[in-house]
This record gives C-alpha cells, structure tokens and sequence, in this order.
C-alpha cells in the first residue's frame, strides 16, 4: 500500500503494518504510531492519478524520449485539424492523428503537462 505525507507529500510504499506501530525503516526516523489515529494524522491514502494518455503504445513512447533526454515537462499542442503534437523542448516533437490527451483543451491551444500527469507513475 501506498500512504502519503499530508504535510511534506512524501510517498512511501508500506508493506507491513505492526500491531504497536510501523516498521521502523519505511518511516525513517518516526518509528512508532501508538494508533491509528496517531498515524492518520500524519499520513493518508495514495492513489496515482489516472494518466491523461489512456494508449499504453503512446505513453510507453512519451517515457522512452522524456527519459532518454531527461525531460520532466513537454508542451502539448492540439492543430487545426484537432491533431496532437508533443513537444520535448529543444529536443524532439511528436505528431499524432486526432487528439491523444484526455482534457479540456481546444484545438489551436497549447499547454505544458508534467510527464507523469499524461503517463503516470510506474507501479
């Protein structure tokens, strides 16, 4: 399971809750929770967003150039004729038949998404 700090919005993947407390090693140096309601006040649930991109091909393609150049950011910008195109800044573009990302966006309209926002996290 995955829980998230509500003050610093750290993520940890917990893999064993104890009876007295939480494994000391996933929560560094706050080793013990009295309660649940003790841990509760620090961390909560995390579930990842769904991806923006819901074609596996095309966000396993977006990963591949955004890690191989190390980039975190692209512009993705919708044509006249309502075709995607992705742009890795000063290092590659991408197009795309049709709108590819799942939002709001018009056509001849262009915005900046976070590579985990279009593709999320891995597991």
């Amino acid at each position: 399971m995955k829980l998230r700090n509500k003050k610093t919005g750290e993520i940890k993947e917990v893999e064993k809750l104890w009876i007295y407390g939480i494994c000391p090693s996933m929560f560094g140096d706050r080793s013990e929770y009295r309660s649940l309601a003790s841990l509760n006040e620090e961390w909560e649930d995390y579930k990842p967003k769904e991806p923006l991109i819901k074609l596996p091909k095309i966000r396993n393609i977006i990963n591949e150039i955004s890690g191989l150049f190390g980039i975190r950011t692209v512009r993705v910008t919708y044509d006249y004729d309502g075709n995607t195109i992705i742009d890795f800044p000063e290092r590659a573009r991408l197009k795309f038949m049709g709108m590819v990302v799942e939002s709001d966006q018009d056509a001849c309209t262009t915005r900046d998404y976070g590579v985990i926002e279009l593709c999320g996290e891995e597991e």
